[in-house]
């Protein structure tokens, strides 16, 4: 039973599958070639931490791969105090210990020949990753573990994974991220990016906030009506690396989607019913939790969230509801919840997008500094579903975008147009601005082939700004230009 829930729900393995990824690009990589690195949940997890080994490492060369565990355990063990090294010596004395362990590590593993840091010999060009693509990492040290599996024994995935370094390398060239602001389980707290200063200009960073919980945004609900807006994001994001995408995916994807909403015993009749507005007193907003990441959400019917409430509400205004029911269009997708009682014992708690703070790189604790420089913007899918009267989990009730309103973020109208949500409430943020991301290439076909009719976002964009305070009754005001620098 320990086994079962250490092991296939939240993680164990994953170390093996990094070790099993590294060796394959170290073992296949030639000068020219370009790293990208692409996983959702533990496979986010994954990509990051490859990602953070090359930066620490670089690339094993075919001697260096015969110590490969040595130098493995050796990279687990640089912050471990009263560490006993069982392999003195290999794969040299006087190994390098401590928090700035690496550099002095791969430096000797260069002067030995065990490693690639440059092509052509160590005559060319820093080997970098050029792309980690990722889909809501969770955990403060990118797989959390529960606390009361911890008291009893069950979860030890903290002390075999936290030497990865899920920080942002300045090896990696570009680093986006899909979140999800409605995910409420304490135990997948998002593991955000900082960028540090001595990587301003040479990492391209974005990480944006997406309505929906984790399984949403990176997919495995049989409604993948969100999951296909994230998936939009990402390829245009890769698109500008260079990655080509076969042209009938996206609409591939959403005629599975429109198959199920079709197909969805919701979609019988045409709703009638206001869904209440969202109640009660928030949940406290928490910048970080420990827990594990179970296996990627593959929902099945067993498991899935049943929207089956009494009454199926109204999931979206009249001439939005009227003119596309039952198919969702974009933005619209339901955002269930998932229903685990390991999970349950957890309780529940509101994520805090522009709001969450550093952590100890070693144990994962917060520190009292927030993150600055971290890319996040605000998908303009947010901003829709609140202005045309979405639901929140399972249908039951409007969303009101509680990840942004609960904690004390306004929407406002530049005077150029162009949205932004300003933080009114008590804490000294170091960012106070989050802006709406832009919609690329694959978004806008997206929105050409699932706006629905009326057009969702035209609806929605030609909106007084008294239609739009009056529907999401929001305080909403217009704001002069510019209201801060531009991030992401």
């Amino acid at each position: 039973m320990a086994d079962a829930f250490s092991g296939g729900a939240f993680g164990n393995g994953v170390a093996e599958h990094i070790r099993e990824s590294y060796s394959f690009i170290c073992g296949n990589y030639v000068d020219g070639d370009e790293i990208i690195l692409v996983g959702f949940s533990r496979g986010a997890f994954t990509a990051r931490s490859i990602a953070g080994m090359i930066g620490s490492l670089g690339l094993l060369t075919r001697e260096g791969m015969e110590f490969f565990f040595p130098i493995f355990k050796d990279m687990q063990n640089w912050q471990t105090k009263k560490y006993k090294d069982p392999y003195p010596g290999v794969p040299f004395d006087n190994k390098p210990m401590g928090e700035n362990a690496a550099e002095d590590y791969r430096r000797l593993l260069i002067e030995k020949g065990l490693t690639r840091v440059f092509e052509g010999g160590g005559s060319g060009k820093l080997i970098t990753i050029k792309a980690v693509a990722v889909f809501d990492t969770v955990g403060s040290l990118g797989v959390p573990s529960i606390a009361w599996m911890k008291k009893l024994g069950i979860d030890h995935t903290t002390s075999e994974l936290r030497f990865y370094d899920t920080k942002l390398s300045d090896r990696i060239e570009n680093a986006f991220q899909a979140l999800a602001m409605d995910e409420p389980r304490p135990p997948f707290s998002p593991s955000i990016w900082e960028r540090p200063a001595s990587n301003k200009g040479v990492t391209n960073l974005k990480q944006v906030w997406f309505p929906g919980n984790h399984g949403n945004v990176g997919g495995g609900w049989p409604d993948q009506g969100i999951a296909n807006m994230t998936m939009a994001w990402m390829m245009d994001q890769l698109v500008s690396m260079g990655v080509e995408f076969d042209s009938g995916s996206l609409r591939r994807a959403l005629a599975d989607t429109e198959r199920y909403y079709r197909e969805h015993p919701s979609a019988a009749a045409l709703p009638t019913k206001e869904a209440p507005k969202a109640k009660g007193k928030p949940p406290k907003i928490i910048a970080m939790a420990t827990s594990a990441v179970p296996d990627s959400l593959k929902a099945s019917a067993a498991k899935v969230s049943k929207i089956t409430p009494p009454t199926y509400f109204k999931w979206a205004v009249d001439p939005i509801l009227e003119g596309n029911h039952p198919v969702r269009p974009w933005s619209a997708g339901a955002i269930l919840r998932a229903h685990s009682p390991i999970y349950t014992l957890a309780g529940t708690v509101t994520r805090s997008p522009g709001m969450y703070h550093k952590l100890n790189s070693y144990d994962g604790k917060e520190l009292p500094e927030y993150l600055e420089d971290t890319g996040e913007l605000i998908h303009p899918s947010v901003r829709i579903r609140l202005a045309i009267k979405g639901l929140g989990y399972d249908d039951k009730r409007q969303w009101n975008a509680a990840a942004l309103t609960n904690a004390g973020w306004e929407l406002a109208k530049k005077t150029d147009g162009d949205w932004v949500w300003v933080y009114e409430g008590k804490e000294d943020l170091p960012k106070k601005v989050l802006n709406e991301s832009e919609l690329g290439t694959f978004e806008k076909k997206m929105l050409e082939l699932a706006g629905g009719y009326p057009d969702i976002l035209e609806f929605v964009d030609n909106m007084t700004l008294e239609e739009f305070q009056n529907v999401t009754r929001r305080k909403t005001s217009v704001v002069p230009v510019p209201v801060a620098p531009q991030d992401g």
